[in-house]
């Protein structure tokens, strides 16, 4: 939990707040599995909100960015409660401190936007072609009953 929450930062409500707790809405398991390692879950939801975001508490490249040709992401949807969307978005400048927050700016790009994920283990590959990046964001919807978490298996800039 503690290397989750130093790479994640999670977002929700609108307009967008920053998630000051610790411990809540992330989890490490060993169960679902993707290669025998552990997994990374995200919690997306509670009954408060069904919008949820991440972003990277770092910007790539100790801030300088990187220059990938896509991304691709193995992603665990267990009880089939994220929809109606999830979305990739890249962040094309660098990110600015707000207090102890690392905000990503507001110049971004929307790498993809799935309007369903099946149950169980699925990959999402996409290529793009943005320059520089800074930043990554995932961005989930689920039911307003779902009190879920979802599971992140390799994710790979390429």
């Amino acid at each position: 939990n503690a290397s989750s929450q130093s790479v994640w930062q999670r977002w929700y409500s609108y307009p967008w707040q920053a998630n000051s707790g610790t411990g809540e809405w992330t989890t490490s398991a060993t169960s679902p599995k993707l290669d025998d390692t552990y997994v990374m879950g995200l919690r997306i939801a509670n009954n408060s909100y069904q919008k949820t975001r991440f972003t990277l508490k770092s910007d790539f490249g100790s801030g300088s960015g990187v220059t990938p040709q896509g991304i691709a992401l193995w992603i665990y949807n267990g009880n089939g409660n994220i929809y109606p969307y999830f979305k990739i978005f890249v962040y094309t400048s660098a990110s600015t401190m707000n207090g102890s927050i690392l905000t990503p700016s507001s110049n971004y790009q929307e790498v993809i936007t799935k309007t369903s994920l099946p149950s169980g283990w699925s990959v999402v590959k996409v290529g793009f072609s943005y320059g520089k990046i800074y930043n990554l964001g995932l961005y989930f919807e689920c039911n307003s009953t779902a009190t879920t978490y979802l599971y992140l298996g390799h994710i790979a800039l390429y």
